[in-house]
């Protein structure tokens, strides 16, 4: 079972680059209520800031990413022929 206490050693062994990464990643999800009921991180807040995002839009410009699904589809379909 992961505990709190190996989240928090694995944390710390982390390279500090990967910080942000993490805080991200951990606020996705639901956090602990206090006494009165009220959430102590609002992990919505994340997802209506998102278009906010750096990552959003990054690849608009590029004309193989306009019909991401069919690239996606294409990828795949171009690696799997690769391990068939």
């Amino acid at each position: 079972m992961i505990t709190k206490e190996l989240l928090k050693q694995e944390i710390e062994s982390l390279d500090e680059s990967y910080f942000e990464l993490i805080y991200k990643i951990l606020h996705q999800f639901p956090h602990i209520k206090d006494i009165d009921g009220e959430t102590i991180v609002n992990a919505t807040s994340l997802f209506t800031n998102i278009s906010q995002d750096p990552v959003v839009g990054m690849w608009a410009d590029r004309e193989d990413m306009q019909d991401s699904s069919a690239w996606v589809k294409e990828l795949r379909s171009s690696q799997w022929k690769k391990h068939l």
